[in-house]
């Protein structure tokens, strides 16, 4: 039996998709508000990312900035309208510039005059979109649709942020993408360059940390193939975090799950921390020593800090073969081999100052990305001021 709960959602959902065609018609030759910029990141999931350090750059700036999200109850001190409402729906017809990390939804139909900012949301490892090699994506029938769903939303981009010529080269061609390119650095990373010891002090204890703690950050990604539906994926690590204490018990262990991991097993106890619901990831990384990742593009970002990170991949045949697959040679474009067991994690740590993490950081991050806020205040700024 349906809960009342679900009940009152798919009457909402429907009263919401026979009206969105009336606030499209509303809105149609309503003037743009050329003081408005709305911002969305994770299809409404949190405040981070890209879009939440553009807020950071924005929050003063005298635009009005409003962030859409699923909660915004979680964010008193922001100034936020809760995603897929119709307000919400009314401000995206209205904003003058539109800022997102991921796909936006197809029921917001861009108009003429608006600009719309794609951030993206990291360097790519694992293949996408028009690069894939083999399809198993759940948001879609067929490749030729997952393929018109992305083709649909690149038509609305205006520019494409990007940190260096790798990501450009990839991105344009993952999402068959000629437009102008912002290569100037992620937002999100701006901390990561500028922070001070202090920053550290306060963010471990945040986190309920000792500021002498010495902490291990594990973040891997989500695979295509365990999903419970689109864009809700399960995950169960087989890294034993038990030998990896008993080897570094001076070690913390934070756990960040991605963002569309909904499903996993539980490891949270004195020891080691789930901080998959923080928000802002360059926090983690500023109070992590190491990285131990599989597939996601964390270690492009994590690699500004020069410490060392490390590769976890205990399915790479089946990831390369029959997921995802590469832009990169994991075995020796990096400047640290991947592993398969706990035992080779262990190895490596126990030898971590042995490798050079430098050279990789110079060419993924160039310093010139210090200045992306300056640059894309420049451009933010000439969009609004345009007619």
């Amino acid at each position: 039996m349906q809960s009342i709960k679900t009940f009152k959602n798919k009457i909402i959902k429907s009263i919401k998709n026979k009206t969105l065609p009336f606030v499209n018609l509303y809105t149609k030759h309503s003037s743009i508000d050329n003081n408005l910029i709305v911002l969305v990141s994770f299809f409404g999931r949190n405040i981070g990312d890209n879009p939440g350090g553009i807020y950071d750059y924005l929050k003063d700036s005298g635009y009005e900035v409003v962030f859409l999200v699923k909660r915004p109850e979680d964010y008193p001190d922001v100034n936020c309208v809760r995603m897929y409402s119709m307000k919400s729906y009314i401000l995206l017809r209205k904003a003058k510039l539109i800022i997102s990390n991921s796909r936006m939804t197809p029921k917001w139909i861009k108009k003429e005059g608006q600009t719309y900012i794609q951030t993206w949301h990291g360097t790519p490892l694992k293949r996408l979109v028009h690069d894939l090699e083999v399809f198993n994506m759940p948001s879609a029938d067929s490749i030729e649709d997952y393929f018109k769903l992305f083709d649909d939303e690149v038509k609305r981009w205006d520019y494409l942020l990007s940190p260096c010529p790798f990501t450009t080269e990839k991105l344009r061609s993952a999402f068959q993408y000629e437009g102008e390119v912002l290569e100037i650095g992620y937002p999100r990373n701006q901390k990561l360059f500028d922070y001070k010891q202090e920053d550290i002090s306060e963010i471990k204890k945040k986190l309920g940390l000792e500021v002498d703690d010495k902490v291990i950050l594990y973040a891997p990604t989500y695979r295509d193939n365990l999903n419970r539906g689109v864009g809700k994926y399960y995950f169960n690590t087989p890294l034993e975090f038990d030998k990896l204490r008993k080897e570094f018990p001076e070690y913390k262990i934070l756990i960040r799950y991605h963002y569309s991991i909904v499903e996993s097993e539980d490891f949270e106890n004195e020891n080691i921390i789930n901080v998959s619901q923080y928000d802002d990831i360059a926090d983690l990384y500023l109070v992590s020593d190491v990285l131990i990742t599989d597939y996601s593009s964390v270690f492009f970002d994590y690699s500004i800090l020069e410490k060392p990170f490390l590769f976890f991949m205990y399915d790479i045949e089946e990831y390369a073969n029959d997921l995802r697959g590469f832009y990169l040679d994991v075995y020796n474009d990096f400047p640290i081999k991947p592993v398969t067991t706990t035992e080779g994690i262990i190895e490596q740590l126990k030898n971590i100052d042995n490798y050079n993490f430098k050279d990789f950081s110079d060419e993924y991050n160039p310093k010139e990305n210090i200045h992306c806020k300056d640059k894309l205040l420049s451009c933010i700024n000439e969009i609004m001021e345009s007619k």
